[in-house]
């Protein structure tokens, strides 16, 4: 009588958080590497809607400076602390937005974040 046994492996997948390795184009980085990455992703977001915005109403300086921070803000909340939804993050965007900017500017911004957070053509 042949017996045949059977290895079963479960395997559980866990993001990497702290001080545990994440691996990226080959290279290993560091949850604080991840996390700087994101910032500058989100300081590079903010500025793309700003910077559409812009093209479509003027903002003045300080106006534009503080959309861009608050922007930036709830995108690394999003992104690193990772406490809020993309729909809740959004929301709060529209908020930060409304604050900010009178009608026609926040009627420019709105455009400017229907056409998505990533780069369209011509855009950095």
């Amino acid at each position: 009588m042949l017996l045949s046994l059977t290895v079963v492996r479960v395997v559980v997948l866990r993001p990497c958080r702290s001080e545990k390795l994440r691996k990226a184009n080959g290279a290993w980085l560091r949850t604080t590497d991840v996390d700087r990455l994101s910032e500058q992703e989100a300081g590079i977001i903010a500025a793309r809607l700003v910077h559409r915005t812009t093209a479509k109403t003027p903002l003045l300086p300080e106006k534009a400076d503080a959309l861009r921070q608050a922007l930036a803000d709830i995108a690394k909340r999003q992104f690193i602390k990772q406490d809020i939804t993309f729909e809740e993050s959004r929301n709060l965007v529209i908020d930060a937005a409304r604050r900010l900017l009178n009608e026609n500017q926040f009627r420019a911004f709105t455009e400017s974040l229907e056409a998505g957070l990533r780069a369209l053509p011509g855009e950095k």
